[in-house]
């Protein structure tokens, strides 16, 4: 910017204070009327009240993986923007409006006497008082109502308790149908095994019936099978043990003539 620029700039400046400086009854007259008006407006507005309630919204994660699964799934950035539509949707407004008989409430308020509001139209002023928001970097929404007059001011605060509400049953009831859909799964796929097992153990006795074997019986593990017949040998080896001792020692106890006879005898007995 040249040196003519910023003097011509300046001489702009002054040509408008100076218009200021001489208008200034009008200037300041049209400053109080603006600032009368917006009190003015101010005064007759209704009186808004807003109530807020905060949640906590995480996905449904297993505490424990029962199957041992490799792959887990990371931070899903459309989940909580997901939950926005889900508080602020039909179905949970629907609940509220008649957990809280709303429609009878708010027709008599809003429609007069002799016309009841529809379902629709009390949904469409729930959904205008609502305003849900999320506390930035966290997982906690925050749900706004807002109504007017002095007896919104008990209603706002009792319409966003509600919606938080029925929105958490809504999560359970989901929860508890998925739960529900998952154990009925294990249960068939539980069936399926056994018969399998059943299957197994019929071809394991008919195998053994062919065989002749006696030592296995339905139900009982090879390893089991193992430790029986190691346990009977053992027995039989103790006893052979304790047959001989007796026999060395009845053997050390004679003498001459005896000792004679009891060898023939040995040898005699088959």
């Amino acid at each position: 910017m040249t040196t003519d620029d910023q003097q011509e700039s300046g001489l702009h400046f002054l040509d408008y204070w100076r218009v200021i400086r001489s208008r200034k009854e009008i200037v300041l007259a049209v400053m109080l009327l603006v600032m009368l008006t917006g009190i003015a407006y101010t005064f007759i507005l209704p009186k808004v009240y807003m109530a807020s309630t905060t949640i906590s919204v995480k996905e449904d994660t297993l505490d424990v993986d029962v199957f041992d699964r490799q792959f887990t799934s990371g931070f899903n950035p459309f989940f909580l923007k997901t939950q926005y539509e889900v508080i602020q949707s039909r179905p949970i407004l629907y609940q509220v409006i008649n957990n809280l008989n709303l429609q009878e409430r708010w027709s008599a308020r809003y429609a007069g006497e002799g016309r009841a509001l529809d379902m629709k139209e009390v949904a469409s002023i729930l959904d205008r008082s609502i305003s849900v928001n999320q506390y930035r970097d966290t997982s906690l929404i925050e749900i706004q109502v807002y109504r007017e007059n002095e007896e919104g001011r008990q209603e706002a605060a009792i319409v966003a308790n509600e919606v938080a509400t029925v929105y958490r049953d809504h999560r359970l009831s989901l929860k508890r149908r998925e739960i529900k859909r998952a154990l009925e799964a294990l249960e068939n796929e539980l069936q399926k095994q056994q018969e399998k097992v059943r299957e197994a153990e019929d071809d394991v006795e008919r195998i053994r019936n062919e065989l002749g074997v006696s030592i296995l019986s339905r139900g009982l593990k090879v390893d089991d099978v193992r430790i029986q017949q190691m346990e009977t040998d053992r027995i039989s080896a103790r006893i052979d043990m304790l047959t001989r001792r007796a026999r060395w020692e009845q053997i050390e106890s004679l003498k001459g003539e005896e000792l004679m006879n009891a060898s023939a005898y040995m040898v005699n007995d088959p």
